[in-house]
């Protein structure tokens, strides 16, 4: 087959080149595209025989799975509740900070047996190529099984482009390296591929992630937080780090608060006295997402707890509220310094409580994943 080359500027793509290629992809045609990571060989889903073509001219086995690559402005959930189990919290948390960007998150399919990968590559002429043909590809990297990938066009393997209508040339990638493959499992990422993201950067991630909630975010969770994360770290920090995990990630939010405010004055120097520090803190309105991505959730009151569950009803078996007997820590806010300090001892005796309750869920480190 003979194939076209069209040369594009990555900030600045002619529309032209773009329009053309889209036409060869709703035509069943295979088309090389550029990433921020490597070059890829694309089809449109719906084509005849797509995926068995595109293996076949990689010199793989057909059924082999392929990449769904998304333009950012694809709903998320709405694919994978087409294609995919539901995210876990772990892979909320990896999908909030790492996409679009050069991950490839490979989840459950809803065929029974099977694994699908999800890509949202982070390239100017990607993202407008995956918008002309609806917002979704299938594809893989741009090379013959066992080969390198191409990091230009010129890398491209001459056997390869036998089989492919047409290549975009957008210089070379500007990573010049795979995208990392991880499958979330439990709350750990499983890195089975490092690549353009280093392994480190997705153990930030790894749980059990906790969130603690309360109405403002000016004192009684951000108080919360910082006494969990000191008790995590003081208790099973050093067992995580000899297995190369970082602390467990612990977060807060408010019901109501305004985002982008401090802790309260009080709440900085009570935590002061306890040699922890809040000055860094800054507020964040509860968000339904920032629920759905956590482990376990825990509230300072039934009523704030009931709320959590009324804004993301999917995470209600995981809220809990903190406190002695499940009956919530006091609010402090207006009152003098001694009834923030008195609150700080409330909540550190209930976060002692609750991680009785938690510790093999908190200490199971098992091995580094691979």
């Amino acid at each position: 087959m003979s194939y076209e080359v069209l040369r594009v500027e990555a900030r600045d793509p002619d529309p032209s080149v773009l329009a053309r290629a889209g036409s060869a992809l709703r035509a069943g045609e295979i088309v090389v595209f550029p990433t921020e990571t490597v070059y890829g060989l694309g089809v449109l889903p719906d084509a005849h025989d797509a995926a068995d073509r595109l293996n076949r001219l990689k010199g793989r086995a057909a059924g082999h799975p392929l990449a769904w690559h998304l333009a950012p402005e694809v709903p998320l959930e709405a694919h994978l509740e087409a294609h995919s189990a539901p995210l876990t919290p772990l892979g909320r948390r990896l999908c909030r900070r790492f996409l679009p960007g050069p991950l490839t998150l490979v989840l459950a399919s809803r065929a029974a047996d099977r694994e699908v990968g999800i890509r949202m590559p982070r390239h100017a002429v990607c993202e407008m190529l995956l918008d002309r043909v609806g917002g979704a590809l299938l594809g893989s990297s741009a090379n013959r099984t066992g080969r390198p990938p191409a990091a230009s066009a010129e890398d491209l393997d001459a056997a390869l482009l036998d089989g492919v209508a047409l290549v975009i040339d957008a210089g070379p990638s500007r990573y010049r390296c795979a995208s990392t493959v991880v499958r979330p499992r439990g709350d750990r990422p499983e890195i089975l591929r490092e690549g353009a993201i280093p392994a480190g950067l997705l153990l930030d991630e790894s749980g059990p992630c906790t969130l603690v909630v309360c109405s403002g975010n000016t004192c009684r969770s951000p108080m919360a937080a910082a006494l969990l994360s000191d008790l995590l770290r003081r208790r099973i920090g050093e067992a995580r780090r000899r297995v190369g995990l970082p602390p467990p990630p612990v977060r807060s939010a408010g019901l109501g608060a305004l985002d982008g405010l401090p802790a309260s004055g009080a709440a900085v120097l009570a935590m002061s006295r306890r040699g922890l520090d809040l000055t860094g803190h800054v507020c964040r309105r509860l968000a339904a997402e920032d629920v759905l991505e956590a482990d376990l959730v825990l509230t300072v009151s039934e009523e704030v707890a009931a709320q959590v569950r009324a804004i993301a009803p999917a995470a209600a078996d995981r809220v809990a509220v903190l406190g002695p007997d499940g009956r919530g820590i006091r609010d402090p806010f207006g009152g003098p310094i001694e009834e923030y300090v008195d609150c700080a001892e409330r909540i550190q005796r209930a976060l002692e409580a609750f991680l009785a309750r938690y510790a093999e869920r908190f200490e199971g480190c098992g091995t580094a994943p691979s």
